[in-house]
């Protein structure tokens, strides 16, 4: 592991953590994002998760050793059709306000793209602010469908005939068949972020919402689980998502969130246009703007080759399959030149810019076309330097990027 040491105005120091910092990490954290998160560290500074070590978190520190800003870097594996890949994922990032403007965050990025350049990570994925990461050039590309708000005078008695299956907190002793049902059901995604097993016995074992703002539920049939469902929040507003099973047991978690104490609106966030969200459709919910979750490609080339085996395979099931022929994607400021032969991506390499191609595309549409954000007609109406003349590329474009439901939660 390369030593990192950079010095900043001001005595500061950019640095890997230490065990000397692990308290003050774990401060700025739970001031800045929480009692959930705090949790979440110390499990993860704990070893709780494969592969997630304290030298993986930058940190910047006072001379003092006070951590004013922090993020890490966590490895993990999004699935995209039959194709696993290891990506990055940026998280818990912090600065204390008084450090906020001088461009730590921003130094931070720039040392986390090294590290994922070096460890072959040609995919990164953050969730969180809103615009805030666009900053470090991440773009929009999966979708966190938000159906919409229920509330309990409007939508309980809409559910009174539902079936009232037994539903409770989970338990250490259901993690196989939530992990199971999890599995089963992000199965039904194009794309989704793996879970690991272990983190359900430690979230039936921590997680509380009027502790740290989270806990997950499952529905029970006779004592056989049909569904589980994470809750986040307290008080007058929460979110049920991580939807898991079958469409009957989560409609059971659903009647008994809308039954909390002093609830006034009930947030779902599901997938677009699965069996629950077509369901909440039918009950008219209030309106809640659907979000999504930031990726940047790290290297394009590279994540071309990656994903070759989804292109060969999208090709094969099309009329175009065996195709083989040369095709430059001009991104403008860059080019990725794509040699296909016989239905087999041979090679993918990055080219420079080509100002007037044949298939061009704004530089910012591919994390979104890679991770099929929306269709290509969709991105053409607003994004009208996506210029492709020419029918057979235009074809070629709607084969290798159709769009693609995504299933992507917090790993723990």
């Amino acid at each position: 592991m390369k030593p990192l040491k950079i010095d900043l105005p001001g005595g500061l120091v950019l640095r890997r953590a230490t065990p000397a910092d692990r308290d003050s990490l774990l401060a700025i954290n739970t001031q800045l994002l929480g009692l959930d998160t705090k949790v979440e560290m110390n499990y993860l500074l704990d070893g709780g998760y494969p592969g997630v070590r304290l030298e993986d978190f930058l940190v910047v520190v006072e001379p003092g050793g006070r951590v004013v800003s922090a993020l890490s870097l966590i490895e993990q594996e999004l699935r995209v059709g039959r194709t696993r890949l290891r990506i990055g994922n940026p998280e818990f990032v912090t600065t204390l306000p008084e450090y906020q403007g001088q461009g730590l965050i921003r130094q931070h990025f720039a040392i986390l793209e090294q590290w994922q350049k070096e460890r072959g990570l040609a995919f990164s994925l953050i969730m969180g602010i809103p615009y805030f990461y666009r900053l470090f050039g991440y773009e929009y590309a999966l979708e966190d469908y938000r159906p919409g708000f229920l509330y309990p005078g409007v939508h309980q008695p809409r559910l009174a005939g539902l079936p009232d299956f037994e539903v409770r907190l989970i338990q250490e002793s259901d993690a196989p068949a939530l992990a199971r049902m999890y599995a089963e059901t992000a199965a039904q995604a194009d794309i989704a972020l793996a879970l690991p097993d272990e983190g359900w016995v430690w979230s039936a074992r921590v997680r509380r919402r009027e502790e740290n703002m989270i806990e997950d539920w499952i529905a029970l049939d006779q004592g056989q689980p049909l569904a589980s469902a994470r809750l986040y929040g307290k008080g007058n507003s929460v979110t049920v998502s991580r939807f898991a099973g079958n469409l009957k047991g989560q409609q059971a978690i659903i009647k008994r969130a809308l039954a909390l104490p002093g609830l006034e609106k009930l947030g779902i966030n599901t997938v677009r246009d699965n069996p629950l969200s077509r369901w909440i459709a039918t009950l008219e919910p209030g309106r809640r703007e659907t979000y999504g979750n930031y990726v940047r490609i790290i290297d394009p080339a590279l994540a071309f080759r990656q994903l070759g085996p989804e292109f060969e395979n999208r090709l094969a099931l099309s009329p175009m399959a065996g195709l083989s022929r040369e095709v430059e994607l001009s991104f403008y400021r860059f080019s990725v030149q794509l040699v296909f032969e016989g239905g087999k991506l041979v090679s993918a390499e990055n080219r420079p810019g080509n100002p007037n191609p044949r298939i061009g595309l704004p530089p910012d549409l591919l994390p979104k076309i890679l991770m099929g954000y929306r269709s290509l007609e969709e991105l053409a109406r607003f994004y009208p330097d996506l210029n492709v003349p020419v029918v057979e590329d235009w074809e070629l474009l709607q084969v290798l990027f159709p769009p693609l439901s995504s299933m992507v939660n917090f790993f723990i």
